[in-house]
């Protein structure tokens, strides 16, 4: 579940399954003292922050004004370079400066 959490970029929903995951890996842990190499392997893969869809970032970006919260996300591969109006999307965010 933390894991699925963090992959939607749902960050404060991911962190008590992730320190639940922990005690629960601790709990099966023989060297008490010692983070088991589960234990850093899912501490380096939430540290990474792998996320499919930053729901924050969206979220931030709409309550902000953002015209387009989503056109951070990847581009359709159809669409080309070309965005909203006709120009580039690196355009359109420098006129908007």
């Amino acid at each position: 579940m933390n894991m699925a959490a963090n992959m939607l970029g749902l960050d404060n929903a991911a962190t008590p399954l992730g320190l639940k995951a922990m005690r629960q890996m601790q709990e099966l842990n023989t060297d008490k003292d010692t983070a088991s190499d589960d234990m850093i392997m899912f501490l380096v893969i939430n540290a990474s922050s792998v996320t499919i869809v930053p729901a924050t970032i969206l979220t931030f970006r709409a309550q902000l004004g953002a015209a387009d919260p989503t056109d951070v996300l990847p581009a359709d591969p159809d669409r080309h370079l070309l965005q909203h109006h006709g120009r580039p999307a690196r355009d359109r965010r420098l006129a908007a400066a």
